[in-house]
Parts: C-alpha cells; sequence; structure tokens
C-alpha cells in the first residue's frame, strides 16, 4: 500500500507540472499575441475562400516560406541582395546581417505565431533576404525602369503580369514583413535616401486605388508593416479626410439593416456621381441640398477581391484601435452591387471599371466579400452617410 501511496503521489506531482507548463505556455502565448503585430488569418474568413490569402510569386517572412511553389523566388531573392552589394561594394554584408541578428528577437515577436522550428541561422537569412527583396523591388520601381525590366527577366522569368502580381503579394496579411526592419536596412543601404522608404512604399502600391499617389497621413507614428501602411493611407482620419470619421461606440445607436441598392436609389429620386478627387474610394460622401451621393471610382477584379479581403482580415486582428472601415464600405457595396443592371448603373456612372468576364462575377464578389465577417455598422462614418441619405427620402416623401 506504501508503495502505491508513493507511486500515486508521484504521478500526480507530475501530471501537475505538466499541467503548469501548459497553463505558463498558454500564458505567455497569449502576451506574445497581444504584443504581436503580424498574423495570421482567421479559420472562419480562410473557409471562405483561402486562395485570397496565398502568395503566388513570393512568400516574405515565414508563414509561407516552406511553400513548394514559391521556392524558385526564395532562390532568386539572393540576386537582389548582390545588386544591393554591387550599388555600394564597400558596404559589408556583415553589416546587414549583424543589423538583422541584433533584432531577431523584435522581429520573432512581431508573429502572432512565430516559427518556432526554425533556426537562428535560417531565420535570420530569411529576414535578410525578404527584406532586401522588397526594398530593391521598390528602389527599382522608384529609380530605374531598365532595372524592372532585367529583375522581371531574371526573377520573375517574363511571367505575364508579375509586378502587379508580387505587388499583390507584398500585400497579404500573412506575407508581412516588420516595418522597423525594413526601413532600417534601407536607411542603411541608402543613407542618402533616409527616411524615404515610407513615401516610396505608398506611392508603389498606389495603383491598387485609383490615380491619386498615396500620402502617409503626417500624424502617423507608427507602421506594423506594408499593408498596415496602406490601410493607414486609404482608411480617412479626421485630419485627413473631411468626411465623418468616428471611432467604433458599438453599443450606441440604432442599427441600419440594409442600404437600397443602386437602381432603388436611383428610382426614389437620389443622384449618383462618381466623385472627383476622392482622398481615398472611401471617401462617400452625401450633398443633402441637392440629394446627391458621390461615390468615388473603383476598379473590380481579381486584385480588388484579394486586396479588400486582406484589409479586412487585418481590421479583424487589429487589437488596439478596433476599426471597421473597410468592413462597413464592403458591407455597403454588397447592399449596392446586388444585381446586374446596379452593376450596369455605376458602371455607366463611371463610379466603377468592370474588369471582371460578367456583371454577375461582379455581384458574386460583394456577396462572398463579406461572409464570416462580423462587424457592428454602427457609428462608421460610410453608415453616417446613408443614414442621411434615409433622412433625405423621409423628408421627400413627407413632402409629398
Amino acid at each position: 500500500m506504501e508503495n502505491k501511496d508513493t507511486t500515486s503521489t508521484i504521478h500526480i506531482d507530475e501530471w501537475a507540472r505538466e499541467l503548469e507548463n501548459k497553463a505558463s505556455y498558454e500564458t505567455q502565448r497569449q502576451v506574445r499575441y497581444q504584443n504581436s503585430t503580424i498574423f495570421k488569418v482567421s479559420e472562419n474568413l480562410r473557409s471562405v475562400q483561402s486562395e485570397a490569402y496565398e502568395p503566388m510569386i513570393v512568400s516574405l517572412g515565414p508563414y509561407h516560406y516552406h511553400k513548394p511553389h514559391l521556392q524558385v523566388t526564395n532562390q532568386s531573392k539572393w540576386l537582389l541582395l548582390h545588386k544591393l552589394r554591387e550599388k555600394d561594394p564597400e558596404k559589408s554584408l556583415r553589416n546587414y546581417l549583424k543589423l538583422v541578428k541584433e533584432e531577431e528577437i523584435n522581429v520573432r515577436n512581431t508573429y502572432s505565431e512565430p516559427p518556432t522550428d526554425m533556426c537562428e541561422k535560417t531565420f535570420i537569412e530569411m529576414m535578410l533576404s525578404d527584406c532586401v527583396f522588397v526594398i530593391m523591388i521598390v528602389w527599382f520601381w522608384k529609380k530605374n525602369k531598365e532595372g524592372m525590366k532585367e529583375i522581371e527577366n531574371s526573377i520573375f522569368k517574363n511571367r505575364q503580369r508579375s509586378w502587379r502580381i508580387v505587388a499583390r503579394d507584398m500585400l497579404l496579411l500573412e506575407n508581412q514583413l516588420p516595418f522597423f526592419l525594413l526601413e532600417a536596412l534601407f536607411n542603411s543601404a541608402f543613407p542618402d535616401k533616409h527616411g524615404r522608404l515610407k513615401k516610396w512604399v505608398a506611392q508603389f502600391f498606389s495603383g491598387f486605388v485609383g490615380d491619386k499617389m498615396l500620402e502617409v497621413p503626417k500624424d502617423t507614428k507608427t507602421i506594423h508593416h506594408i499593408l498596415h501602411l496602406f490601410y493607414l493611407c486609404i482608411v480617412p482620419s479626421n485630419r485627413s479626410s473631411n468626411v465623418v470619421y468616428v471611432r467604433p461606440t458599438i453599443r450606441h445607436g440604432p442599427r441600419m439593416e440594409r442600404v437600397q441598392t443602386a437602381t432603388q436609389l436611383e428610382a426614389t429620386g437620389i443622384k449618383l456621381e462618381k466623385k472627383r478627387n476622392a482622398m481615398s474610394f472611401l471617401d462617400i460622401t452625401f450633398e443633402n441640398g441637392k440629394g446627391v451621393l458621390e461615390i468615388p471610382r473603383i476598379r473590380i477584379d481579381g486584385d480588388t477581391n484579394i486586396l479588400l479581403r486582406n484589409l479586412i482580415a487585418l481590421e479583424q486582428c487589429q487589437k488596439s484601435t478596433k476599426c471597421y472601415e473597410i468592413s462597413t464600405y464592403a458591407w455597403v457595396l454588397s447592399c449596392i452591387i446586388d444585381t446586374d443592371n446596379d452593376v450596369e448603373l455605376l458602371h455607366k456612372k463611371e463610379i466603377i471599371i468592370d474588369r471582371l468576364s460578367n456583371t454577375n462575377e461582379a455581384v458574386n464578389l460583394f456577396s462572398e466579400l463579406c461572409k464570416e465577417v462580423v462587424v457592428d455598422h454602427r457609428n462608421y462614418y460610410i453608415s453616417k452617410v446613408f443614414k442621411e441619405v434615409e433622412k433625405y427620402l423621409q423628408m421627400e416623401n413627407s413632402q409629398m
């Protein structure tokens, strides 16, 4: 009996230690998640359309590093490191390695699911090659059109739309690099261009939102990664846009159940017009006195779907400022664009440029976009615009 009790006690003690270790691990994981800035897409969003979050040509960071179809580009990244060194042969590769090595722990901690299976050497080499890839892509685009062609031939293997696809890959939520590391390497490699990376990156991605060059808001203090920078450039703030922007106060105000379709709005007397000089595609406004709803022009193609999905996924992950402006915008468009007739009307008004094969694809794009996205639409600036539309229609009807 005595031996049995001892054995039982040892078993319970070991069991208790195992549980303590599990509890400690989970606590550390939660703390790490709260401090991280680069996330994986939630399973509920991924279940709707997983391919929208998968890179096609280039992996950046650890989440897609081992994907077989991306290995060719992974090897080609070293060509860009060589080109970077050619620019300044006196600067040793050791300088760049040292810079990344010193930041290794901070870099790992930016990822909500850090690569525990990746050794120090592999991780540092990956981060160096990935950051140099991004920096040189942006640099060649900004400064050297012939260099762009050379990269297209040697790295992208003359693949159709390669630059566009790579740029799109760079905006995927799971394909992000810590911006502080990008900026540190850029400033080290281009000391005469110190501090310009933010501006160059914003300009590089301007083609995804229209003809106007994106600008980094002057009050921007912290940039987590490139997708976050892009988000900051397009989401109106009370300092960068004349439209109403309100931080969410989710428990107040009546819920707006549905926005009328484009054809319904037109039939009730609302004039739909393309907004000129819009600050971003979110800059929807309503001119109450004239009954004019102005909507910035948006190009609808495969890139639109991927870009909006990743911006929405980013919003779902943000912890410090729960801001769902893109999610609300997507929901509003899914209401406005409900039938082929809505697409044709908005196309006629030059509000949308439909690059899809048929109008039904555009309808499906927006109807699918908001699946598994749970957001209370009250108190967001676009919701407020359409509440003004409702008030206008009620006043017009009361005077009839």
